[in-house]
């Protein structure tokens, strides 16, 4: 077997790896939310499981996942704002179809996303919507205030990025946070320069500066 055949093997099985540990992390999060509360132990279990089985952190959204509960259990206080926030995101992850492809759903249909966005974040505004995979919007909003960019909590003409949380349905046009992507689309449009880009887009920007 000459290398390039090797190497496609390799990657093929890492694949199939990392959509087997996704697929066990479905299941882990159904059993977790059937109840839909959400202990201290559950979160502990959830997040050596995941430490135990580090190939569900190779692919998004299991990377994020492990970063989450990193950053919730680091202080040892588990907050009511983490806890609510973890339960919102365990659910989507527990509604998502991702166990038959191997990835989440990141793109919402009818969200016409930038296809290659050239993201910078130094003196960039940025504006959330959606519910996040990564955090809550506080957080998602002092991530890129750490890398010195700023953040509004509503669309105008001079913010650079609304970024859309992947924990939405096809049902956003007549969600609350369907009202920012409407008035950023009509911005676009008179020609103002808003990149409308996905969470996925915008995790895998942050971590190549981190």
């Amino acid at each position: 077997m000459d290398d390039l055949a090797n190497a496609s093997v390799i990657k093929s099985l890492a694949h199939q790896n990392a959509k087997k540990a996704t697929e066990h992390l479905l299941g882990i999060c159904q059993g977790i939310m059937a109840d839909q509360v959400l202990s201290d132990q559950e979160i502990h279990f959830l997040s050596n499981w995941v430490k135990q089985n580090p190939a569900v952190t190779e692919n998004w959204p299991g990377k994020t996942i492990a970063r989450r509960l990193h950053e919730i259990l680091f202080d040892g206080v588990i907050t009511k704002e983490e806890r609510e926030s973890l339960i919102g995101t365990l659910t989507s992850l527990c509604n998502n179809d991702f166990a038959e492809t191997g990835d989440a759903q990141t793109m919402p249909i009818g969200i016409p996303f930038d296809d290659d966005p050239h993201i910078i974040f130094d003196d960039r505004l940025f504006c959330f919507t959606g519910s996040f995979y990564f955090g809550t919007r506080s957080a998602c909003e002092r991530a890129v205030e750490k890398l010195t960019a700023q953040t509004k909590g509503y669309v105008t003409r001079d913010v650079d990025y609304l970024v859309v949380g992947s924990q939405i349905n096809a049902d956003w046009k007549h969600s609350s946070y369907g009202n920012k992507i409407e008035t950023a689309m009509n911005y676009i449009e008179k020609g103002c320069g808003i990149a409308l880009i996905s969470e996925q887009q915008w995790v895998e920007a942050l971590s190549q500066i981190k």
